[in-house]
């Protein structure tokens, strides 16, 4: 990973492919997260938002420090950003117009959103329309009370992505918490989709108890977990008399 704010494979054959396309002409999206891992619901989101908003580019942003997830050494903490940025490349590998940026990662400590938008557009990364800024239902409860607030909705477009299964009552909830110029572009950018319920932490104890994710979990982001043994995932392997023998923790 470099240190530029986007690591998003940007040479001169990327830069070309994507001029090819016409990428660099349509809005981009930024979807941060902690991503740990990212998975099929991810997935679902972004391709969802991206058809529907006509992205030419799609930014993950994997937070260094979450402000809204447990601390450092607490129960339930991150994992490591290597691991978790070397997971958002593989899953971003095959796509041009995805990318990782490594901006939070790079800055440590707590990562606030409207930093990182300030420090992508000084860089000229996010082009010349307002970015999209991708929500998901499970991050509304708490954006009420996020760094800067005002500011960051003074330079993007939210857009609140219905994956949950009660993410409009959840809107309008914030909404209610919200000046109206503030909870009028929130309304604005609601994009209901069917529901895709995958929760990280379930993911990661299936991973720990050696199960096979399935079609929760991209094979490329899979292939990554298994080679640097994350979560304690060890495949379950089959007995001698055909049972399923867990490689995983026991309990």
């Amino acid at each position: 990973m470099g240190s530029s704010p986007d690591s998003s494979r940007d040479g001169t054959a990327d830069s070309e492919a994507r001029a090819a396309r016409g990428v660099g002409a349509r809005p981009v999206g930024l979807f941060g997260g902690t991503f740990d891992p990212p998975h099929a619901g991810h997935v679902h989101l972004a391709e969802s938002a991206q058809a529907a908003l006509g992205l030419g580019r799609l930014i993950f942003v994997p937070a260094a420090r979450s402000p809204h997830k447990p601390a450092p050494g607490a129960p339930g903490e991150a994992s490591a950003a290597g691991d978790r940025l070397a997971l958002l490349e593989a899953l971003c590998a095959p796509r041009i117009d995805w990318s990782v940026s490594t901006v939070e990662t790079d800055r440590g400590g707590t990562s606030y959103m409207i930093d990182t938008v300030e420090t992508l557009l000084a860089a000229g990364e996010l082009g010349a329309a307002p970015p999209y800024l991708l929500l998901g239902g499970d991050q509304l409860p708490g954006f009420h009370s996020w760094h800067r607030l005002e500011d960051l909705l003074a330079l993007v477009r939210p857009v609140v992505v219905h994956r949950g299964r009660d993410a409009a009552g959840q809107l309008e909830a914030l909404a209610a918490s919200l000046a109206p110029e503030l909870a009028a572009p929130l309304r604005a950018g609601f994009l209901d989709l069917p529901p895709v319920d995958i929760s990280s932490t379930e993911l990661r104890q299936r991973l720990g108890r050696g199960e096979d994710p399935g079609a929760d979990l991209p094979q490329e982001v899979l292939a990554v977990v298994r080679a640097r043994s994350l979560y304690g995932f060890k495949p379950r392997e089959a007995t001698p008399q055909g049972e399923v023998k867990s490689g995983g923790p026991p309990g």
